[in-house]
């Protein structure tokens, strides 16, 4: 069954907006009755097969789509269903891989052409660009990122240093993740509990104490814990260690905190892992059916299973396998629940390029992912 996904969702006022990915349309849901209509296009943008939008955000009642291929930010107001545009690059091939608002500025983190982040003021309406360093920029901006207070932690596949950009000032320092050696492929994940960092690796997750400056390195997974990997047009199995990964390939896509655990989801890796954050044991956090093997992962044949949708600051995030073609609710207590899917109709609609903005309620309802349901 063909289905399509988005990462640009969110809930407001009880509704809930979504950007489609290959359709450029924002559909809205209301959750009391189950409704879903469209409620506008991106008339300003090309269709896309990937993302158009990387996240949205609301902010003062109205819905920011931040951009991934596009040089625009969207914003959307759910009383009038205006769409107005800021642009916020010259160039419409530019790429960003994530965003953010944060103390009334828009940041959106472009990585091609040229590696900075753009912070738009939503006070005085003015672009300001940071750059971020070549020396620690070294290969692919990593999508996932942790969160804490006034501050964003991102890392690379270039080092083994984090970033950390203050919201407030549009500061940026680095923080050398000091008491290991070179890590090949720098750090695929993060997330941050109070003094520690939880970072994933291609060689295993690091546990590291920003304070004190001490941190370890835990690479004992699960006996059948393995990475799938293409190799000469064929998938093969590889066991720990994971050397063999290229630099932009890691095990693991995003992270999440619940109350006792980080929860890591996987790029190449065959399950989900979960650490305790007491007891440091590593074991796999189990979603039924989500176990990746050669035959699932050659039948899928897309790497990234699960990714966040929603604000890194929610105490719900929602996450979708491309493994089980299904999306999931988790919150903070690890609890995980199914959400449903596309079904066969709309994914034949989507399939054959069907204008289908319209209401779909018993459609289209199937396939929007609810961060918060009632």
């Amino acid at each position: 069954m063909d289905y399509i996904w988005t990462e640009a969702m969110v809930e407001y006022n009880n509704y809930i907006y979504a950007s489609a990915m290959n359709k450029n349309g924002i559909y809205e849901y209301y959750k009391t009755t189950g409704n879903t209509k469209c409620v506008g296009y991106f008339s300003d943008a090309d269709v896309y097969e990937w993302r158009l939008h990387s996240t949205a955000v609301e902010f003062n009642g109205l819905i920011y789509f931040l951009p991934d291929r596009s040089n625009k930010i969207h914003i959307f107001d759910p009383q009038t269903k205006v769409i107005e545009s800021i642009i916020i690059s010259d160039n419409p091939k530019v790429r960003h891989i994530n965003g953010f608002i944060k103390n009334n500025k828009i940041f959106c983190i472009q990585t091609v052409p040229d590696k900075c982040i753009k912070v738009y003021s939503l006070e005085d309406k003015k672009m300001t660009i940071l750059n971020l360093p070549d020396n620690v920029f070294v290969g692919r901006i990593r999508r996932d990122f942790a969160i804490n207070g006034d501050y964003i932690y991102l890392v690379s596949s270039g080092t083994k240093t984090i970033v950390v950009l203050n919201t407030i000032d549009n500061t940026i320092r680095l923080l050398d993740v000091e008491g290991f050696d070179e890590i090949p492929g720098g750090f695929g994940t993060i997330e941050k509990s109070g003094n520690i960092f939880y970072l994933s690796t291609k060689v295993g997750i690091i546990k590291w104490n920003f304070s004190t400056k001490n941190g370890h390195m835990f690479d004992t997974y699960p006996n059948d814990f393995g990475i799938i990997k293409e190799n000469d047009n064929k998938y093969i199995e590889i066991k720990p260690p994971l050397e063999e990964l290229d630099i932009y390939e890691q095990p693991f896509y995003s992270s999440y905190e619940t109350n006792d655990n980080i929860i890591f989801f996987p790029q190449r890796a065959n399950m989900c892992l979960r650490i305790n954050k007491i007891s440091n044991k590593i074991e796999e956090f189990i979603i039924e059916g989500e176990k990746e093997t050669y035959e699932t992962f050659t039948a899928v044949g897309r790497i990234t299973k699960c990714h966040y949708v929603g604000s890194r600051e929610d105490e719900k995030i929602c996450i979708h396998s491309l493994c089980t073609r299904k999306t999931y609710e988790l919150d903070k207590n690890g609890v995980i629940a199914e959400i449903k899917i596309v079904d066969d109709e709309l994914a034949r609609l989507i399939k054959n390029k069907i204008n289908y903005c319209e209401d779909t309620t018993n459609n289209l309802k199937e396939y929007i992912y609810l961060i918060n349901r009632n």
